[in-house]
């Protein structure tokens, strides 16, 4: 699986200032530990002036990304991304 660098962008752009879709979404899926998870569970938000990013309620990181982007997310797309931004 590889992504082009402008799709590894638009994945990246869906992990910050993403309190909305995180609360729109079913599941979540984790770039930085790759697991996957009810979206209910993630309670932990890290707070800017611009919005509220998810924190992963596994590992801790600000890498969360919720079904609700409507991205194809799936195993092999999460260890891509693990790849090359961990």
């Amino acid at each position: 699986m590889k992504l082009s660098e402008e799709q590894s962008k638009l994945y990246h752009s869906h992990t910050i200032r993403n309190r909305q879709e995180i609360d729109q979404s079913v599941y979540c899926h984790c770039i930085s530990c790759t697991r996957s998870y009810p979206s209910p569970i993630v309670t932990d938000f890290i707070k800017d002036g611009e919005g509220e990013t998810a924190l992963c309620p596994y590992c801790g990181i600000d890498a969360v990304i919720g079904d609700s982007c409507r991205l194809i997310i799936n195993q092999a797309i999460l260890t891509y991304l693990n790849k090359k931004w961990f």
